[in-house]
């Protein structure tokens, strides 16, 4: 078991190991959906779990929690049926509550609101035009003209939905449908998520190892958040995630593990996972050292600054993307940003 040799591509690794972990299909899968579009969506979903949590100052396992409601849900429908902002809208709702952090609805909607006028407006992106030349992405025609600094001036004018306002309304009905669509998918069971992350796992196997660098536990809790970024939490078990994590640490540490009289992964997890950790290290580095310039980049580049174009397919208002191009959310902030400020 070791790290890919150096004459492979990071892009041909990660796409690798995509191809290995789709033995079980998704339902995006099942219904003809690429692979590498479902991984573009998943990455933006999970990016916007990502900088919903950091504002709205939520804790590592709220941020973990989300992910996975997030992950399953997606695993089990379809990208045809539901729109990543909405899912991971719904997803952050469910985890604070299951975390029992205290956070309200209104919060909750400023802080996607914000986000979804940043992302359309590509206002931190420093490389623009890897961007806005995505095929799946898309950003308002108003601000094809402005500078970085105008873009923010322009947000920083624009104040958040008031409650008694339709786009507001609009947030919050939206997610509060997809909370009750999620639950009702996942069948209500979502109080077990907390205890199964692996993270739980890092102090216990920092401390069966009688290891003494706590940089190998910090950096292993990185690769932990890191593994959030696509379904690996779906498809392996949570000390298996937290194994690889540690391999992937001591090596980048250059810290050597026991192998003698048995090999340190085989006493945490037992026999037989070489195989799982291997795939596990192969997503995490492809997440970690992406190409400059390859596709893979661009594509993580797009998920976590700009705006994915959603690939649902209306079926009457009920299930049509409520913020995608075209839409009342759109068109609402596309007007906000044409005016003269």
């Amino acid at each position: 078991m070791g790290k890919e040799s150096e004459g492979e591509g990071k892009l041909t690794q990660l796409d690798r190991s995509i191809k290995i972990l789709v033995d079980e299909p998704t339902a995006s899968a099942t219904e003809g959906i690429e692979p590498s579009t479902e991984r573009i969506h998943r990455l933006h979903g999970t990016s916007l779990i990502h900088d919903a949590s950091t504002l709205l100052s939520l804790g590592a396992s709220t941020f973990a929690t989300a992910c996975t409601i997030f992950h399953r849900f997606c695993h089990q429908c379809s990208l045809y049926d539901y729109d990543v902002w909405s899912v991971a809208a719904a997803s952050i709702l469910l985890a604070i509550k299951i975390e029992e952090e205290p956070y309200a609805m209104k919060g909750i909607i400023h802080v996607f609101a914000h986000l979804y006028r940043k992302r359309i407006m590509l206002a931190t992106t420093e490389t623009p035009d890897q961007v806005k030349s995505h095929p799946l992405g898309a950003s308002l025609p108003a601000a094809s003209t402005l500078s970085l600094e105008e873009k923010h001036q322009r947000m920083g004018k624009v104040p958040l939905p008031s409650k008694l306002g339709p786009v507001y309304k609009e947030w919050h009905s939206r997610i509060s449908k997809m909370e009750a669509i999620v639950l009702r998918q996942l069948g209500f069971t979502l109080y077990w998520i907390p205890d199964s992350h692996p993270h739980k796992f890092i102090a216990c196997i920092y401390d069966a190892l009688e290891l003494t660098d706590v940089k190998l536990a910090q950096r292993a809790w990185e690769y932990c958040n890191d593994s959030y970024r696509l379904d690996l939490c779906v498809r392996f078990p949570s000390e298996v995630i937290a194994t690889s994590a540690f391999f992937l640490a001591s090596c980048d540490l250059k810290i050597t593990l026991p192998t003698n009289p048995t090999p340190w992964w085989e006493y945490l997890v037992g026999k037989g996972k070489e195989k799982d950790i291997s795939s596990i290290t192969n997503v995490l580095l492809g997440l970690q050292s992406a190409q400059d310039g390859s596709t893979f980049n661009n594509d993580m580049m797009l998920a976590s600054l700009g705006f994915v174009k959603t690939i649902q397919k209306t079926k009457g208002e009920t299930m049509s993307s409520f913020n995608g191009v075209g839409s009342f959310l759109w068109d609402h902030q596309s007007e906000v940003f044409a005016k003269e400020m």
